[in-house]
């Protein structure tokens, strides 16, 4: 009798313990995203495959596609100081990327690959021309990879504060195994989650390892990358034991080698690794460029947006007279 007692308060316990953390974690979630400063911005949305993808078009020229970095509280938002001015001369796409901000959060496994066919479709479905790209961070290596798959589509290939070049590891940590497997488990992960993707993180990681000035960090930039990981019911959480998991690590060395495309490097200046990272990419293919940003990190868009606008124009401009130049002497 006793046994069967104990076992009863057990299961109660637990039932109240699983039900208060279920609570919480709704409470987290609206806390996140009542402010609705990303949810209210207006779009269109793109259909592929299972979901719908959230993108942005504005300006007219030769079409500019925008694609920010992968992380769980990344968005287009992190564009939102350069797309007016960059639009004035080109048809300027941006988009939120799968498991990002606006756009579907599957419960799936996020591979380089999956980023891959998803630019793919989008550059043949909704620009549907030849179009120039700036990608940054995580979503670099993606964008280099795009060209081994390229069917005319991409011209020139601008890279903002791209990843180190490292070679895919054979054995992952067991405790970031166990960590991507705990993540997946409803209600248990998403609680860890809330931890690992919390506005206290997401303030210490834009502070200290994104931006060159933490006081560039004010509610506003913080609301929103909130937001963007809590959108989509904290599936976000799928994203992130990708991430953890390593199953987004991606070897683009043999794609830069082979890259017919134009690719030119922008590093914020105050960025600790950048001259390493530049000669990561120039001992690949010699013909890449670099440009850096003073008073910027890993965000110079977002910090130096008029430095960076310049040095963007400038280097589409160039490059496009070059090219016009060898197709002139063909």
């Amino acid at each position: 009798m006793k046994k069967k007692n104990t076992l009863l308060k057990f299961i109660v316990g637990a039932t109240v313990t699983v039900g208060l953390i279920h609570i919480a974690n709704r409470a987290v979630n609206y806390l996140a995203t009542k402010g609705g400063r990303l949810s209210s911005v207006k779009g269109k949305f793109f259909h592929w495959r299972n979901g719908d993808f959230f993108y942005q078009v504005t300006g007219s020229g030769k079409p500019l596609v925008l694609l920010h970095d992968i992380t769980v509280s990344s968005s287009a938002y992190e564009w939102k100081k350069v797309v007016r001015e960059l639009s004035a001369g080109h048809t300027v796409y941006v988009v939120d990327l799968p498991g990002c901000g606006r756009s579907a959060k599957d419960a799936i496994t996020y591979i380089g690959f999956y980023y891959v066919q998803f630019i793919q479709a989008f550059l043949r479905d909704i620009v549907r021309e030849k179009a120039d790209i700036i990608a940054a961070g995580r979503s670099a290596s993606i964008a280099v990879s795009t060209t081994s798959f390229d069917n005319g589509l991409i011209d020139q290939l601008i890279l903002v504060t791209p990843q180190k070049i490292e070679p895919l590891a054979d054995l992952r940590p067991l405790s970031s195994t166990l960590l991507c497997r705990i993540l997946r488990i409803p209600i248990i992960g998403t609680l860890i989650y809330h931890v690992l993707a919390g506005r206290r993180m997401i303030d210490k990681t834009l502070s200290e390892e994104k931006f060159y000035n933490p006081f560039d960090v004010d509610d506003t930039v913080l609301d929103s990358y909130v937001e963007a990981a809590h959108l989509g019911n904290d599936k976000g959480r799928f994203l992130l034991a990708s991430l953890i998991g390593g199953y987004m690590a991606v070897d683009i060395s043999l794609a830069l080698r082979r890259c017919r495309q134009r690719i030119t490097l922008i590093n914020g200046a105050k960025r600790a690794d950048f001259k390493e990272v530049v000669g990561q990419y120039r001992d690949v293919n010699t013909d890449i460029r670099d440009h850096a940003i003073e008073k910027a990190c890993l965000l110079p868009h977002f910090e130096q947006p008029d430095l960076f606008v310049n040095a963007v124009n400038q280097i589409l401009m160039d490059n496009d007279a070059e090219a016009s130049e060898e197709i002139f002497a063909e």
